[in-house]
């Protein structure tokens, strides 16, 4: 991870907006990526943005089966 700050910042927009949109899970994860970043321990945040990026998959695949 070359830049723990953007990372922080994208996560903590993720954790914004989910637990805005009410979906918990992701904010949840979002917030310890967060975390991690704004403490740089770079060893757990490739697993983390992972996580973020599946369930933001499996979000999406439940928002489209309510919008169809």
């Amino acid at each position: 991870i070359k830049n723990s700050t953007r990372v922080r910042e994208l996560a903590h927009s993720i954790k914004g907006s989910s637990l805005n949109l009410d979906i918990v899970p992701l904010g949840s994860i979002a917030e310890q990526l967060e975390d991690l970043a704004y403490e740089e321990e770079l060893d757990g945040i490739p697993d983390l943005i992972s996580r973020v990026l599946q369930l933001s998959k499996e979000t999406e695949k439940i928002i489209l089966t309510y919008i169809k």
